[in-house]
């Protein structure tokens, strides 16, 4: 391994454990405080600059730090060129599995009483854009260079699985997800997001599908 590969490597056992830490407080502690105090659709506006300064920044930084060391350099993670239509049947697929479970459960289509248009601030727009930027763009382009594919993956998509627990936690649903499988789904959607992401060596790809399951998600389920 060489001296930079090292360096990068301290980088990410460094950012790992202080992002974890992070949010983990942030997710028991901060986010209800906020979410008490002030009202929406000021509370998510306060939360969502909250995650770009813990999850975008720090990854931008970092990226920048060790432009050599990535699979993708930060110049091209979004300027390679997308053959989209490679693609169309991940979304057929995506809508097909959304849309059928909604139809399944509720037995229509219609937009459900719980969905609240602030969502489109933090569970649309930024959640994919946060996330993807973290385990994809940052973690995932980080481990590419160090291990095998199939391992960046594994360890890539064990990670985002952990980073829902604090959130799982609070809500008191944690081993009710373990239990019943739930938790199979974000392995799975890391993937996919993740083999995206290395097909394609942009994160827009990437960004793209999870914004699309999350808003699919936030209409038609509760």
């Amino acid at each position: 391994m060489t001296k930079n590969n090292k360096k990068t490597t301290l980088y990410l056992i460094i950012y790992i454990v202080l992002f974890f830490f992070i949010w983990t407080v942030y997710e028991l502690f901060v986010k209800p405080t906020i979410t008490s105090t002030f009202n929406e659709p000021l509370g998510e506006i306060i939360r969502s600059i909250f995650k770009i300064m813990v999850w975008i920044v720090p990854c931008i930084y970092l990226l920048k730090k060790n432009n050599d060391n990535v699979y993708v350099s930060l110049d091209d993670l979004f300027t390679n060129k997308i053959k989209w239509l490679n693609y169309l049947p991940l979304f057929i697929l995506f809508t097909i599995f959304l849309l059928g479970g909604s139809w399944l459960q509720y037995g229509n289509l219609a937009v459900r009483d719980t969905f609240q248009p602030h969502q489109l601030i933090g569970s649309f727009l930024l959640v994919g854009m946060t996330e993807e930027m973290v385990f994809r763009g940052w973690l995932l382009n980080s481990f590419l260079t160090k291990m095998s594919t199939t391992l960046a993956i594994i360890i890539n998509a064990l990670l985002f699985l952990a980073i829902h627990f604090p959130v799982y936690l609070y809500k008191g649903v944690l081993l009710e997800v373990i239990i019943s499988g739930q938790f199979l789904q974000i392995l799975i959607l890391s993937i996919i997001f993740s083999i995206t992401f290395i097909k394609s060596k942009n994160l827009l790809v990437p960004i793209v599908f999870h914004m699309y399951w999350d808003l699919l998600a936030i209409l038609f389920y509760t």
